[in-house]
């Protein structure tokens, strides 16, 4: 065993100095040596060289050696910056729920890299498939921006959320033979009780609330008066949101910006024309904009995720990402295909939750809710473990582009809710139905014979509908699912269920409006929520993050 001291020290934008000591046969006075060195190693990427000095006794018979190295390291070292340059993310589909994470992440990460002077975000596709999505990339171009980067976006045939987006850019440009395709903002509802006729299918559903409309889906031929005024609401909402920032990112008024909605949409001249964009741009020409863009030449790259070496050894606190993504379903998720829907089950998010109670080495979770709803079961089992959860260490909630009903149920567990401007949340209700297929089987001669012990032990039959004593039953139990969860919000949410209910019945929110209502703590979207997650575990601002399932 030979004794040995090492000290390394990290020296900004050149390497690492490194001393070492060492002593052999410590416990013979005629034998005991000592060797030290110091050394220089300048790193570059994943490369690094170096060379120093050695002297001391213990270098055969001579006072003094010297020493170099190469090393090519898995990890991007830190040591030597990297020329200045920019870089280019390219999206040809809309990213789903994770990939707009993954690429939130990465213009975070581009915003702290001192070398990257500008990002070119080349758009062949929305970048978000929700005007609240649209948000959170928003902010992180203004985020780019705060920290000095530019920033321009290149379209090509592209819509009203692009334009969101790359209204907080510092350049526009479209294809030539492109253009913007935005006329206004709309939003449609397809209702199949004309379908069902035909075909003699009834729908049945008792609910809680005239604005829990998801219902007449099936029931009606069009909206209700009260849902009708409830999706003008919404719009309306979405509409000044949508114009106030198209107004301070293009440097318009919102006045200018409802006058232009009315003469598209644009091809690319047109959308120059009207200030929606600042110019045109092949493909082949960006590097020459962004070389106009920054007042130099710079190199344009691919955009890759580099992997840095870990900052100390062994492993680190971190905060973890919680996702709830796609209508909820008891037991295990499901995906159906074709159609591509999601079904989250309450399963596998009680397991990981239970997982991440009892990690040490996750210190605050943020649950991230992608959610319309769906079984008043699945989300209370859900509830019921991020509750326990939340007792053990913070639990702050972001709402994607929907956290509503059921998905607002399993919000009301954490600490804190942050919300979009234009995320759909609340729908604080419930409803229940079925069905009835008796009259489509009496088209095809169909006929079913059913024997039973009591007159309810087929209520939930699809073959007949449900008679008035079950109807008024079904609304009883209806009513009790719904006090729980009138109980399960005004827990969480330090409410009353007379003040919870007064903006329940199924009510629709917008995030801008949710605030007001008391059902959401902040306006912010994934960045800020997981800053507070990080902030309340005393973790540093790049603390990493872990993403469950």
């Amino acid at each position: 065993w030979l004794p040995r001291a090492s000290v390394a020290v990290d020296i900004p934008y050149v390497g690492r100095a490194r001393g070492d000591f060492e002593i052999s046969h410590i416990e013979n006075d005629a034998l005991r040596s000592y060797v030290a060195s110091a050394s220089l190693e300048l790193a570059f990427g994943h490369f690094s060289a170096g060379g120093g000095a050695m002297f001391g006794s213990g270098l055969g018979g001579r006072d003094i050696g010297a020493f170099g190295a190469v090393s090519i390291h898995s990890a991007r070292e830190p040591g030597l910056p990297a020329s200045e340059h920019a870089v280019s993310i390219r999206i040809e589909s809309t990213p789903g729920t994770r990939g707009h994470v993954k690429l939130l992440r990465k213009l975070w990460r581009i915003a702290d890299t001192r070398t990257i002077d500008a990002v070119v975000l080349v758009l062949r596709a929305e970048p978000a498939d929700s005007y609240a999505h649209a948000e959170e990339l928003a902010d992180a171009v203004r985020v780019l921006r705060a920290r000095g980067k530019k920033v321009l976006c290149s379209l090509e045939d592209n819509g009203a959320r692009s334009l969101y987006v790359c209204a907080n850019a510092d350049r526009i440009v479209v294809n030539p033979a492109g253009g913007v395709r935005y006329a206004g903002l709309r939003s449609q509802y397809m209702y199949l009780a004309g379908l069902l006729d035909k075909i003699g299918v009834k729908a049945e559903f008792v609910r809680i609330g005239a604005h829990k409309s998801a219902p007449e889906e099936f029931e009606n031929y069009h909206a209700s008066p009260v849902a009708a005024a409830d999706h003008v609401d919404y719009l309306r909402n979405v509409e000044a949101v949508f114009d106030k920032n198209l107004a301070n990112g293009r440097h318009l008024t919102e006045e200018r910006v409802r006058e232009v909605t009315l003469k598209g949409p644009y091809v690319a001249s047109e959308a120059k024309e009207y200030g929606l964009v600042d110019g045109t741009a092949f493909d082949d020409e960006l590097d020459h904009v962004v070389h106009e863009m920054v007042g130099k030449p710079v190199a344009v790259e691919k955009y890759d995720d580099p992997k840095d070496a870990p900052a100390a050894f062994g492993s680190e606190n971190k905060v973890a990402i919680l996702y709830v993504d796609g209508d909820m379903v008891d037991g295990r998720s499901q995906t159906i295909p074709i159609i591509d829907m999601k079904r989250v089950g309450s399963y596998p998010i009680a397991a990981p939750v239970r997982a991440l109670s009892d990690d040490s080495r996750v210190k605050a979770v943020v649950l991230r809710i992608e959610s319309p709803g769906g079984s008043s079961m699945a989300a209370d089992v859900m509830w019921r473990e991020l509750r326990l959860l939340a007792k053990k260490k913070p639990l702050i909630v972001s709402m994607g582009g929907i956290a509503a009903s059921g998905g607002y149920y399993i919000a009301a567990a954490g600490r804190e809710i942050y919300a979009l401007p234009l995320t759909l949340t609340g729908s604080i209700g419930i409803f229940y139905g079925k069905a009835d297929l008796s009259g489509l089987l009496g088209k095809i001669g169909v006929n079913i014979d059913t024997y039973r012990t009591a007159p309810r032990a087929d209520a939930e039959s699809l073959f007949r509908g449900f008679t008035p004593d079950e109807k008024a039953e079904l609304q009883r139990k209806v009513k009790q699912f719904y006090d729980v969860f009138l109980d399960r919000v005004a827990t969480g949410r330090h409410m009353t269920t007379a003040q919870v209910d007064a903006v329940g019945q199924g009510r629709v929110w917008v995030g801008q409006q949710a605030i007001q209502k008391g059902l959401v703590d902040k306006m912010g979207g994934l960045r800020e929520a997981l800053a507070e997650a990080r902030r309340l575990a005393n973790l540093p601002s790049d603390a990493p993050i872990a993403e469950y399932p």
